[in-house]
């Protein structure tokens, strides 16, 4: 409903990090399909504007890539964690690279 409003406003970063709530919550509910649309369009708003926060791309990817682990898709959810890991990394976000990390620990086979 909020991203409805703020897709009439032209602020595609507004409108990203709205988004990327919106998928996290239909993460947690168990609305994958939703989700996964969802959070395709964040990381293109995000990866079209270069004045993007990386820490903002960074949760996406993040909340992404639990999405790919919860459905099954693996080898995704690793990739996913690795480029959120190298983000967190470059920003300096310890609990973000020790959460990249156990969850890359988990994926591997």
């Amino acid at each position: 409903m909020a991203a409805e409003i703020i897709r009439t406003l032209d602020h595609p970063l507004v409108l990203a990090h709205t988004l990327r709530h919106e998928a996290d919550i239909l993460r947690e509910q168990q609305k994958f399909d939703e989700a996964e649309t969802i959070y395709g369009e964040v990381l293109t708003l995000y990866r079209a504007n270069s004045e993007h926060r990386l820490l903002d791309l960074a949760n996406a990817l993040r909340g992404y890539a639990l999405l790919k682990a919860a459905v099954g898709n693996n080898s995704e959810s690793t990739m996913l964690w690795q480029e959120a890991g190298a983000l967190y990394e470059t920003l300096g976000v310890e609990a973000g690279v020790a959460e990249s990390r156990e969850n890359l620990a988990r994926l591997r086979p």
